[in-house]
């Protein structure tokens, strides 16, 4: 099982950076793009692969010539177990504090600006796992499985953000830009949740 650490377009392939958590080593994997992997920076994969020597600038290192490279099975059930989880507290399941589930106002804010800020670049389509990849890089964020399709439903609910959803959590948005702030006290889905948390 490896890290991934970087992950880019090198032409028509992908280069990697991987890490076991002590050493770090690339990898191409050919005639694949990123956008049609599954996994993301900071996932955890299992490998099968060639061994390669890279030699670039009279340099010479080792390199991974990727055969096939999917998910770790681990990671899988955790994907599935939370998949699990929101449709049990969407469906009315209570849920503790420390499940970080419940979305603050800054939580709004951080999916918002990222979003837009991906749409005003000419990127308005995401997977829903693309979107806990790249918001877990905000300082200011905690947003997991749960508490994201949380915040989804709530901005499709208020339409403070045009959301069209296709099989395999792939969304496709289009912002609706306001000189207002949207006023998240109006979601009826935000208040039912919020009563659903277990009081302490």
């Amino acid at each position: 099982i490896l890290f991934v650490l970087i992950l880019f377009h090198r032409y028509k392939h992908t280069r990697l950076v991987l890490s076991d958590g002590n050493t770090n080593i690339t990898g191409m994997y050919f005639s694949n793009s990123p956008e049609t992997m599954e996994f993301y920076v900071g996932d955890r994969v299992d490998v099968l692969f060639n061994l390669d020597v890279n030699e670039w600038m009279g340099r010479k290192s080792a390199q991974l010539i990727i055969k096939d490279i999917k998910l770790a099975e681990a990671d899988v059930e955790s994907e599935n177990m939370e998949r699990a989880r929101f449709e049990a507290i969407w469906g009315g399941d209570s849920f503790d504090d420390n499940e970080d589930v419940l979305p603050s106002r800054e939580d709004f804010v951080a999916v918002y600006k990222h979003i837009a800020t991906q749409c005003r670049l000419g990127k308005n389509t995401h997977t829903h796992k693309e979107l806990i990849s790249k918001l877990s890089r905000v300082d200011t964020c905690r947003i997991g499985y749960v508490k994201l399709k949380i915040i989804i439903k709530i901005f499709q609910e208020l339409n403070i953000i045009g959301i069209d959803e296709s099989q395999n959590e792939v969304y496709t948005f289009s912002v609706h830009y306001s000189s207002t702030k949207a006023n998240l006290e109006k979601s009826n889905l935000l208040k039912r949740i919020r009563n659903q948390q277990r009081k302490k």
